[in-house]
């Protein structure tokens, strides 16, 4: 019974919603950007793939810095750290769009910041907040159903970015980017009381 719920929770529909739009931002840019930094800032192969390491090593910062957040601002919902967190990301994203043509090490700091406000939310969602909405009956469940959804925005990345750089170009990338950001973020307005709700004491 428990598990069928899982279907039924708006909760974790709009947590599925959410992470499908990270899940095609933390693809596109783990498969794209070596090609990008190579093609549109023209870096060497092995300068590019060097330089794109910052995007996940900010990753592994941001997951740390938002889990400890999280155990520690129990009175916020983890959706709404997890909607800060999109809020930072479109920042960052407009940042490095704005400054990443100016430098080696602008690239490497505008990514490692889009990284940290990329990762953070990621794993919330897909991990603590789904379990705190699916219940200890049906954590697995839960976070299994918002994978899923997540992995709808990882087969379309592998779409859409191709064809958008080839036709409109890599800012209309970015721009596409920062849209879904702000699309994800909104996806959680309507979880912030009932996943508040949700968190185990």
């Amino acid at each position: 019974v428990a598990q069928r719920a899982v279907l039924r929770n708006p909760v974790l529909w709009c947590y599925g919603a959410s992470y499908c739009s990270i899940k095609f931002i933390r693809y596109a840019l783990l498969f794209w950007l070596p090609y990008f930094l190579a093609k549109k800032r023209g870096y060497g192969e092995e300068q590019a793939g060097y330089v794109s390491v910052a995007f996940e090593v900010g990753g592994v910062v941001g997951v740390i810095a938002l889990g400890i957040a999280s155990d520690r601002l129990r009175h916020y919902s983890r959706s709404l750290l997890s909607a800060v967190g999109l809020v930072a990301l479109m920042a960052a994203l407009l940042f490095y769009s704005r400054i990443g043509s100016s430098s080696i090490w602008a690239n490497v700091i505008g990514l490692a910041l889009v990284g940290a406000a990329l990762f953070g939310p990621d794993a919330l969602l897909s991990g603590a907040a789904s379990q705190d909405a699916g219940g200890p009956h049906a954590a697995a469940t839960a976070t299994g159903f918002v994978n899923g959804m997540g992995s709808l925005g990882s087969v379309l990345e592998g779409l859409v970015v191709p064809a958008i750089s080839k036709r409109y170009g890599w800012e209309a990338v970015f721009q596409l980017f920062i849209a879904l950001a702000l699309l994800g973020a909104l996806c959680l307005v309507p979880t912030l009381r009932s996943a508040s709700a949700a968190r185990s004491p």
